[in-house]
């Protein structure tokens, strides 16, 4: 899309340059138009050789006639009309989408008696055809602008784009490229004769490249000048900043960019700036104002598109974590009208559910649906396709693990045991995790543990990145099966990698667990001795006091941690596997 971007740009600055053709500036400018359809269709493109002749015919025969009358004139005259013939030439090539005749033609030109203006100008053209061909190659683009002896800056701007674009991808050549733009876009403020090229674009292109280098604060200060450059691009600048503000976590600044960028009504970028004003609540655990602003959104009259869905998907959850708390505190009626109000949403909504695409909305739709129907005790018909309709997409695209392992995960929280086991059935072979959940979820716990085993993943955790996953869940399923002994010979494994894994979030919260499994065993084991147990206990309970200790204050306790003073434990640790606890 940049490389499509940089050649309009090309063509813009693009000009009539040819002295003697100044006759025909009408059939150029018309020229232009046909050339601004080429970017947008690929009609022009097809468009035969005959054609593109005839079209050329009248045009080119000027030209014979005025190079027929030069014959007597001195060479350099005669060289420059020439030249002004392949121009043409390469400028109708170039239009009509045959990159390559128009590079060949511009190659015909004789630089000699070419002023460095004329000559910059030809190599522009030049490099817009690797750009518009079907496999874009910017940097022989970027190669042929570097032959431009001084570059206007208008051409270093193109250049700076270019460099920052080709980086993308791998990180020592986005650092170099980067750079490389950098050099490029000062060279260009520096310039003393710039005319076309705005100062507003500049200093927003050098906030972009800091942004991609994570150099926020830099990207944020150069944002902020081109905005006050009167920069024609003020809500693409205004959204920007809010996201960088958002990402350092400074919801107030972020917020009010947001909420300009809504209220100047810059329709490029309201709704993705509406979502990120729903996230802000959404963080700071204001689900209700959340839930609002995301309802407001998808009432926007915008075509459906991936912000959208993801609105949706949020919307959804913010419904699910209300009525999940409505529930809680025993106010059933409310969790209905919670849930009620949430599907019509939905449906209000119109934005398919069917696309494979959308298909995580489907679910959380379906988990919405689900919650509704059991407060109801009815089997809503609905639901049940929904979740059919997931089986069916998973069938067609079997080779998308990732996706398939978090649809089960889904599925398997809203209680779909079934669907979950036939996905993980149908990757087990060749995804370790799957395998294994899909022993979970059947409750298999011999077959899970022999798969455990065969694969050697409870000896030495490092060997796969979900090996302490794996170790934790292959002793909570010893602990299920009342094999305490088995769980203590895994204990020593898994706390040596997890106390060394502190800094891990996902290490620390199963850690925490896994001492709460331990006092457990302590207390159910009848094989321990009482005094012995009760000392295992205290030893586990400050453990987890330890831990909680050095990463949170008390009031700052996450969620998924319940202080409960009852009986002989000090804290019982309970981890939320629901889905609005993910």
């Amino acid at each position: 899309m940049m490389y499509r971007t940089l050649a309009i740009f090309f063509l813009f600055q693009f000009s009539c340059h040819a002295q003697v053709v100044m006759n025909l500036k009408e059939r150029f400018e018309s020229l232009t138009n046909r050339a601004k359809s080429c970017l947008v269709t690929e009609e022009i493109e097809r468009r035969n050789n005959a054609e593109l002749e005839l079209n050329m015919s009248e045009p080119i025969n000027q030209l014979d006639i005025k190079i027929e009358k030069y014959k007597k004139a001195p060479p350099d005259n005669r060289i420059r009309v020439e030249n002004g013939k392949h121009r043409m030439i390469a400028f109708f090539y170039c239009n009509n989408g045959n990159y390559l005749r128009c590079q060949k033609e511009l190659k015909k030109i004789n630089i000699a008696v070419e002023d460095a203006s004329e000559i910059e100008k030809d190599k522009r053209m030049y490099a817009r055809c690797y750009l518009l061909k079907k496999k874009p190659d910017p940097h022989k683009a970027l190669e042929t602008l570097k032959e431009i002896e001084v570059p206007s800056p208008e051409t270093l701007f193109i250049m700076g784009t270019l460099a920052t674009s080709l980086g993308k991808g791998n990180k020592a050549e986005l650092k170099k490229y980067c750079n490389e733009g950098l050099k490029h876009y000062n060279k260009c403020l520096d310039s003393p004769i710039r005319k076309k090229v705005n100062d507003a674009l500049i200093y927003q292109q050098i906030g972009n490249i800091f942004y991609i280098l994570g150099r926020k604060e830099e990207a944020y200060q150069n944002w902020e000048k081109s905005r006050k450059t009167n920069s024609t691009q003020a809500g693409y600048l205004t959204y920007f900043m809010g996201v960088s503000s958002f990402e350092q976590k400074d919801y107030l600044n972020a917020k009010k960019f947001f909420e300009d960028v809504v209220r100047m009504n810059y329709e490029d970028w309201k709704l993705e700036s509406q979502y990120y004003l729903g996230l802000i609540e959404f963080e700071n655990d204001r689900i209700d104002e959340a839930r609002e602003i995301f309802r407001k959104s998808i009432s926007f009259n915008i075509k459906p598109n991936p912000v959208k869905i993801d609105i949706l998907r949020k919307m959804i959850l913010c419904n699910l974590i209300l009525a999940e708390k409505a529930i809680q505190n025993n106010q059933e009626e409310t969790a209905k009208s919670i849930l009620d109000s949430g599907i019509k949403d939905v449906e209000n909504s119109q934005l398919s559910l069917n696309d494979y695409k959308n298909i995580d909305a489907a679910i959380f739709y379906g988990v919405m649906r689900r919650l509704r129907s059991n407060l109801n005790n009815v089997n809503d018909i609905k639901t049940n396709e929904l979740f059919a309709n997931v089986i069916k997409h998973v069938n067609k695209n079997r080779h998308k693990i990732p996706i398939l392992k978090e649809i089960a995960g889904i599925l398997y929280l809203a209680n779909e045991t079934i669907g979950a086991s036939q996905i993980y059935e149908k990757i087990k072979d060749v995804d370790i995790i799957s395998e294994n959940n899909y022993y979970c979820v059947d409750k298999n716990y011999k077959m899970f543990t022999e798969s455990a085993f065969n694969l050697n993943i409870h000896l030495n955790p490092k060997l796969h990145e979900y090996a302490p996953y794996l170790l934790f869940n292959y002793s909570q399923f010893y602990y299920e099966s009342r094999n305490f002994m088995k769980v203590w010979q895994l204990s020593k494994k898994f706390v040596e990698y997890g106390e060394s894994h502190l800094h891990e979030k996902f290490i620390y919260e199963l850690l925490i667990q896994h001492y709460h499994t331990l006092i457990k065993c302590c207390m159910e084991d009848t094989s321990i001795p009482r005094q012995v147990a009760l000392q295992c206990q205290r030893k586990y309970d400050n453990k987890i006091s330890r831990l909680l200790d050095e990463r949170y204050e008390e009031e700052d306790l996450p969620e998924y941690v319940v202080v409960n003073n009852n009986n002989n434990s000090d804290l019982v640790i309970l981890l939320a596997y629901e889905y609005n606890k993910n």
